[in-house]
């Protein structure tokens, strides 16, 4: 089951000089990207209330008015 799993998310892996490296499949990779972002990029960013700016949704482009 553990495997089939990383076989799902991961497309290709390997160990050398003691560091694993992976290739993750769409649309994993860009959750890694978004991840890798906040963690280290954003660090600055990250408002009063602890939200990161990466994990935030995009406005809709049919916006309407509140009612």
């Amino acid at each position: 089951e553990k495997r089939r799993l990383l076989d799902f998310v991961l497309s290709n892996s390997t160990w050398a000089n003691g560091k694993l490296s992976v290739t993750y499949r769409q649309p994993f990779d860009i959750l890694a990207e978004a991840a890798a972002l906040a963690r280290n990029d954003n660090a600055a960013e990250v408002s009063s209330d602890g939200i990161c700016p990466v994990w935030l949704r995009l406005l809709d482009s049919n916006q309407r008015p509140g009612g």
